[in-house]
């Protein structure tokens, strides 16, 4: 296997890892979270995660993380 072939199934691994992070986080928050993720988007000029280059996702998703607030989430109170 080539390294090509190991980075590009490392990034995929990554991808995966977000793609299941983001459906954990809308099946707490709800529309309310997809309302707040799609303003988080429109603030990073995209209209998808996957837009962002490779190595802005995992800053995305921080970002995303830092700026929400959940009543579900344990030990963070949601700011309405």
């Amino acid at each position: 296997m080539s390294v090509i072939n190991k980075i590009d199934e490392y990034i995929e691994g990554i991808e995966n890892r977000l793609d299941k992070i983001f459906e954990a986080k809308r099946k707490v928050g709800g529309p309310d979270y997809d309302k707040f993720f799609m303003g988080m988007l429109k603030k990073w000029k995209v209209k998808s995660y996957k837009d962002l280059p490779k190595n802005k996702q995992d800053d995305f998703f921080k970002a995303v993380d830092a700026a929400w607030n959940s009543k579900k989430e344990k030990g963070k109170e949601r700011k309405d």
